[in-house]
C-alpha cells in the first residue's frame, strides 16, 4: 500500500520522468533523500517502483543519483545552527556528493547506453550503483581533501562576531567551585 501511494503522490505526475526531465529526477531524487533523512528510504523506494515495472532502469538513474546527491544535505542542515568549524565537513561531503552526482547526471545518455537491457534484479542494481558511487566518491574526493578543506573554509569562514559577555562565566572565583553557597556569593 505505501508503495502505491508513493507511485501515485510521486510520479504519477511525471511519468518516465528520468528518461524524459533528468533534471527533475534529479531533484525529486534529492529533495527525497532530504525530505526523508534518509538515502536508504528513498532509494528503497524507486527500487520498488523498479521491481514493480513503474519505473525502468533508465530513468531510474537520474533519480538515484539525486538521491546519493541529497544524502549530503540533512547532516548539512543540521549543522547550521553549529560553529563554524562544525559546519564544514558536512558541506564538504555535500559538495563532494553534489558535484560527482552533477557530472554523472551530465553524462547519463552514456551510462544508460552501458546498462544491461535487462537486469537480474533492482534490488542489486541499485545497491550496486550505490557502493559504485560512494567508491568513486572516495577515490577522486579523498586525495585533494586539503584542496576541499580550503574551500570549506572559504564558504564557511571563521565567525568574526565578537564573544558574549555573559555567555561564559568571568566573575566566577575557581577556588568557590566546590562549595555552592560560596560560588553563589562570589556570583554577585
Amino acid at each position: 500500500a505505501t508503495t502505491l501511494f508513493a507511485e501515485y503522490i510521486l510520479f504519477l505526475p511525471f511519468p518516465a520522468a528520468g528518461g524524459q526531465a533528468p533534471i527533475l529526477a534529479f531533484l525529486i531524487g534529492g529533495l527525497m533523500a532530504w525530505g526523508f533523512y534518509s538515502t536508504l528510504a528513498a532509494k528503497l523506494l524507486v527500487t520498488s517502483l523498479m521491481v514493480n515495472g513503474s519505473l525502468a532502469l533508465p530513468a531510474a538513474l537520474p533519480f538515484l543519483l539525486g538521491i546519493n546527491c541529497g544524502g549530503g544535505l540533512p547532516a548539512f542542515t543540521a549543522t547550521l545552527g553549529l560553529a563554524p568549524e562544525a559546519r564544514r565537513l558536512p558541506l564538504g561531503d555535500f559538495l563532494s556528493r553534489a558535484l560527482l552526482a552533477v557530472i554523472l547526471l551530465g553524462f547519463s545518455q552514456p551510462l544508460i547506453a552501458l546498462l544491461p537491457d535487462a537486469p537480474a534484479n533492482p534490488l542489486r542494481w541499485a545497491l550496486g550503483f550505490h557502493v559504485a558511487f560512494n567508491l568513486t566518491a572516495a577515490i577522486l574526493f579523498l586525495p585533494p581533501v586539503t584542496v576541499m578543506a580550503k574551500l570549506a573554509k572559504r564558504l564557511v569562514p571563521d565567525s568574526t562576531a565578537p564573544e558574549a559577555p555573559f555567555q561564559n562565566p568571568h566573575y566566577l572565583d575557581p577556588t568557590g567551585i566546590p562549595s555552592p553557597a560560596m560560588a553563589l556569593a562570589n556570583a554577585n
